[in-house]
């Protein structure tokens, strides 16, 4: 009698699926989200490194065109200040979040150019116990000869 209850009860739980879809969903979504937000919030620091790059580069480029040192600087940062303009959406060309240097370099013949970008004020600083998060300021210096020769 005992063995045939045990028995029927063992049935009745195996075909009782009602609530397992529930419990997978809950084991699975927490991991799903944090690797889709992680995408995200990486997708939007390596945009945000290449954006610097790209930045610094083609201010050093137009920088080659000047015949004075002021010239250099103006070209390089009015460049720089352009290309960032060109990323609007996704990040600010305002004097708060972008920091653009220009000037000769300590070797001689040589122009730097450096562009740093702050994210501090960004929100991702709540996934930092979550993600190892890079730099809140990534940088880039570019250094081309005076001249372009």
């Amino acid at each position: 009698m005992i063995g045939h209850i045990v028995l029927r009860s063992l049935h009745r739980l195996r075909l009782a699926e009602a609530g397992i879809a529930a419990i997978e969903f809950a084991l699975v979504a927490p991991m799903l989200l944090m690797l889709v937000f992680g995408i995200i919030i990486y997708g939007f620091y390596f945009a945000t490194g290449i954006a610097v790059a790209h930045a610094a580069a083609e201010g050093a480029r137009a920088s080659v065109a000047g015949m004075t040192a002021a010239e250099h600087q103006g070209l390089a940062e009015d460049q720089a200040r352009a290309i960032f303009a060109d990323y609007a959406p996704l990040l600010d060309d305002d004097a708060a979040h972008l920091q653009i240097s220009a000037g000769p370099s300590a070797t001689a013949g040589m122009f730097a150019v450096t562009v740093s970008y702050d994210l501090s004020d960004r929100n991702f600083t709540s996934f930092a116990g979550l993600l190892p998060l890079p730099s809140s300021r990534p940088a880039v210096m570019v250094t081309v000869a005076n001249g372009g020769y």
